[in-house]
């Protein structure tokens, strides 16, 4: 049996032996292919419920264009700018979905990433090596704030259809820490603040969240924070509502711990934050804040909650 794909005229053949009623095996007899063969080729080309060649073979070279072998005949200017991507933290399926967006075609896939990556030894630079992929272990204890249980909190923020919806964690470097960092994610935008705590009281957490927050230039509605103790004045002190997740129940803000596990590659665990400026802090939000992320289509935080188009030309 042959091994390479099917050619145009071979679709066309299959077609005049649909039509001629045929089944797949005769047509894999006459084709000298294997039946599994005829199987998938009518399953791609299937155009409401009948087959059509050139829809198969549109779609053929479609795959075969973001197909990972073809990253070895791409030029070396494309791969420094991808380097350049990687070492910033960007994983493969960032870097090619954010080219595809800007360039509006697909210039390299993001297996084709991935090979190039294993074949030149670029595993250092891959986010999925650096990144903590467990969750923060939660508080055990008894919760002394005003904020209003999550089971309250309307419909409309779980689904995503408005702005201005946050969730709010603090991150730790080590327990002995006298500053640490305060995250809070705008769940439709993934737009993130960042703010450096040094005064470790819940009343001081509270008004320096209210300030950061109202120096983001995005509407505040909704604020949803964990049982922690820095957060038990928060609702004396924003205007917006605020939530308190359950007991034990971190997935409940899990747009939130997915940033700071993204946060962790530049914020390892473990490392002290007492060093920490907010000059290198406002460089980290940036960084994150303009990154390409796949829920976004491929949009960073920044655009979408600034409405801001993708530049054009090749992303750098």
């Amino acid at each position: 049996m042959k091994c390479s794909d099917l050619t145009l005229d071979e679709r066309y053949l299959i077609q005049n032996y649909l039509f001629g009623g045929l089944s797949v095996d005769e047509i894999a007899l006459e084709l000298r292919r294997d039946r599994s063969t005829i199987y998938d080729e009518l399953a791609r080309g299937g155009v409401r419920g009948r087959y059509c060649p050139h829809a198969a073979q549109k779609r053929r070279d479609r795959v075969r264009a973001r197909c990972g072998r073809n990253a070895i005949g791409k030029s070396a200017e494309l791969w420094a700018e991808i380097k350049a991507e990687l070492k910033k933290g960007n994983t493969p399926d960032e870097i090619a979905g954010r080219l595809a967006l800007v360039e509006q075609r697909p210039l390299v896939s993001f297996q084709g990433i991935y090979q190039h990556v294993w074949r030149h030894e670029w595993q250092s630079w891959l986010k999925s090596v650096k990144r903590r992929r467990h969750l923060k272990r939660p508080a055990r204890r008894k919760w002394n704030g005003h904020a209003l249980p999550i089971s309250q909190r309307g419909a409309e923020v779980a689904r995503r259809i408005e702005a201005g919806h946050f969730e709010i964690d603090s991150m730790l470097g080590r327990t002995t820490d006298r500053q640490r960092v305060v995250v809070a994610v705008e769940r439709q935008s993934l737009y993130v603040c960042l703010l450096l705590v040094k005064r470790l009281d819940a009343k001081s957490v509270a008004k320096q969240i209210k300030r950061r927050l109202a120096a983001c230039d995005v509407p505040v509605l909704t604020v949803t924070t964990d049982r922690g103790w820095e957060f038990t004045q928060l609702s004396d002190y924003l205007d917006a509502k605020t939530y308190v997740c359950d007991p034990h129940a971190p997935n409940q803000r899990g747009t939130n711990e997915n940033q700071i596990g993204r946060l962790r590659i530049d914020l390892p665990k473990g490392v002290s934050m007492n060093n920490l400026t907010a000059a290198r802090l406002a460089r980290i939000e940036a960084k994150h804040n303009h990154t390409p992320r796949k829920a976004l289509a491929y949009l960073t935080p920044y655009e979408v909650a600034f409405h801001c188009p993708p530049p054009v030309g090749i992303w750098c």
